[in-house]
């Protein structure tokens, strides 16, 4: 036994030496901070990237094959609106969706490894003083990261945060930041619009949603920003490498939990999309979708959304499909440009359906107007009060970026 602890004595010593000296690195802001924002930006460039985008392009290929094969090859004396249901409803909705599972998929990696390895909770301590100002605590930056996956979870998460009026703030408005339903018409928008400059694009989308959500809590902070800034007490957790069993299966969960939602939900948004771009009150025939009960419901919102150059029906019915689900938007624009087995880059391209000005716009305006209904369902009755502020801010926003950008 002697032995023993005399072996495990300068093991444990080298690695309390390798720990302090982390924390060092990590507690001191002018290393912890520039160390940070340089690992997010690997994350976003590996995520949103060449990478991320090699990945997805080969799982699409992969996911659609077979589907559009099968629906190549019903029999002839099959209805066409049979086919078309298939071919847009099903293939051009989920299959835009779940297109995307490869870069969410790294997304939920690099979080899960940034809380594993107990890099968050450092994180959590040295942002405690930046976010005081902001009207938060460090305690925040967990629901935030959590925002970037899921806003649910992000919002249930704060009912564990010690500070009250911290706690209702940061509840009110972690929605605003742009969670991983919204990251695949982003991505798709980014793609078709700014061939090459993507990843950067949605990069900056993402983290301007992060710069939001600190707005909105500092402009409803009142004196709360001024209170003096003390140490978070938190205990630290240790330093290690994250388990590759605990790093898959976290994965594992999210993307079943995101698939699960684009299976089920989205399929049943899709195919109501489907039905009602296709058909119209008192007419069995399918009908164009331009004539359809959709494109009336869309054309009633597109003149609100013409002032910030989204005033085409398809991107007013997608906007109103969001509100159910995040993820419902790009499916809404699979079926209605009929995507099918190609990109819904491509059919968005091909459509002429956005510029460089109105696609800026359109990102600002989907990132930040609404969340969705299941985040509203956990939201207080308080909390849902506020709702109206990133609305109407994004709306502005929206109008100014498009106005800017030559719209």
């Amino acid at each position: 036994m002697a032995g023993v602890a005399s072996l495990l004595g300068p093991v444990r010593a080298r690695t309390r030496r390798r720990s302090e000296w982390l924390d060092r690195l990590f507690l001191r802001p002018a290393c912890g901070v520039p160390l940070f924002c340089l690992l997010i930006a690997g994350v976003l460039f590996l995520t949103f990237g060449p990478v991320g985008e090699t990945l997805s392009a080969g799982f699409s290929r992969l996911l659609l094959a077979l589907p559009a094969a099968l629906v190549a090859r019903l029999p002839s004396g099959a209805p066409e609106w049979l086919r078309s249901l298939l071919r847009e409803g099903v293939l051009g909705g989920v299959g835009a969706v779940l297109s995307f599972l490869p870069r969410l998929a790294l997304l939920f990696f690099f979080q899960a490894a940034l809380e594993q390895s107990g890099l968050l909770a450092r994180v959590t301590r040295l942002a405690d003083p930046l976010l005081r100002r902001f009207g938060l605590r460090g305690d925040a930056v967990t629901p935030l990261l959590l925002g970037f996956g899921c806003s649910v979870p992000a919002v249930l998460c704060t009912r564990g945060m010690k500070d009250a009026r911290a706690r209702e703030r940061c509840a009110r408005f972690v929605p605003a930041v742009a969670c991983s339903a919204r990251m695949p018409l982003c991505l798709t928008v980014a793609d078709c619009c700014f061939p090459g400059a993507g990843w950067m694009v949605c990069g900056a989308v993402w983290l301007f949603s992060g710069l939001c959500f600190l707005g909105f809590c500092a402009l409803t902070a009142g004196r709360d920003r001024h209170s003096p800034p003390a140490l978070h007490a938190d205990p630290l957790p240790r330093w290690r490498l994250p388990a590759p069993r605990e790093l898959a299966g976290s994965v594992l969960e999210q993307v079943l939990h995101f698939a699960g939602r684009a299976g089920g939900l989205i399929l049943l948004f899709s195919v109501l999309v489907w039905l009602l771009s296709s058909f119209r009150p008192g007419q069995a025939a399918p009908v164009a979708p331009g004539q359809s009960l959709l494109a009336a419901l869309g054309g009633a919102m597109a003149p609100l959304l013409r002032p910030i150059g989204l005033g085409d029906w398809r991107i007013a019915a997608a906007l109103l499909a969001g509100v159910g689900a995040k993820e419902a938007a790009l499916s809404t624009l699979g079926v209605l440009l009929g995507g099918g087995a190609r990109p819904l880059s491509e059919a968005i391209a091909a459509s002429g359906l956005l510029t460089p000005a109105s696609a800026l716009s359109l990102l600002v305006f989907y990132t930040l107007y609404f969340p969705c209904a299941a985040t509203v369902a956990v939201l207080g009755r308080g909390q849902r009060r506020w709702l109206w502020l990133p609305l109407v801010f994004a709306y502005l926003l929206a109008f100014l970026v498009f106005r800017l950008s030559g719209g």
